[in-house]
């Protein structure tokens, strides 16, 4: 068994009433070194597949050794093949801001996660870009609270999505987030992202041009 499944162990499971017979709802905690941002990353949690299910919780303290995190991951889905999805359950561990470097392609350090929850968006010049994640891997209502620093940057969808922001095409445009504004993005289509920027009062919907 390798160090990284034992590094999670099972503290709970609760016994619940299912269509199909009786169904499980386990709690679990996981201790390691590995960053906040390499827990998040898409299929780190592909090593439990066997064990995990979806609505599990599992209870993380990331990086000791150094500047330990703690958080809540909810498991979304587990599939045969594929990454197991997940979550940041944001009423148990929220209050985790993650900085966004946006890039001049918006690829690397300029991508938002879909278990981001709250960002902070550092960028270099007002062309650099950060990228919204996969609109199809959030459901409606999925809600990114982030604060811009102080310089402006572009927003945009990932290339050939066909996704919009503001029901403007977005996935060769950019929408720009002025310096030193909060802002408040949300999926509210299959295909659109509603982002709201605000400061001193002033409330603006950008577009892509």
């Amino acid at each position: 068994m390798s160090e990284k499944i034992r590094s999670m162990v099972r503290v709970s499971s609760i016994a619940y009433p299912g269509s199909a017979g009786p169904k499980r709802h386990q709690t679990f905690r996981h201790a390691t070194i590995a960053s906040m941002a390499a827990v998040l990353t898409a299929g780190y949690f592909n090593d439990w597949r066997s064990t995990l299910q979806p609505g599990d919780l599992v209870d993380v303290v990331s990086g000791l050794g150094g500047v330990p995190q703690k958080f809540t991951v909810l498991i979304l889905t587990v599939p045969a093949s594929g990454n197991v999805t997940i979550d940041v359950d944001s009423e148990i561990g929220g209050g985790v801001s993650r900085e966004i470097v946006p890039t001049a392609d918006g690829l690397t350090t300029g991508l938002i996660l879909a278990t981001d929850r709250f960002i902070t968006l550092a960028s270099a010049g007002a062309n650099d870009i950060a990228t919204l994640p996969a609109i199809a891997t959030v459901p409606i209502g999925h809600r990114i609270v982030g604060k811009n620093g102080g310089t402006a940057c572009e927003l945009r969808t990932p290339a050939t999505s066909g996704t919009k922001i503001n029901n403007g095409a977005a996935d060769s445009n950019e929408a720009v987030i002025a310096a030193n504004v909060s802002v408040f993005i949300e999926k509210t289509a299959a295909d659109n992202w509603s982002v709201i920027t605000a400061t001193g009062g002033a409330i603006a919907a950008p577009t892509p041009d």
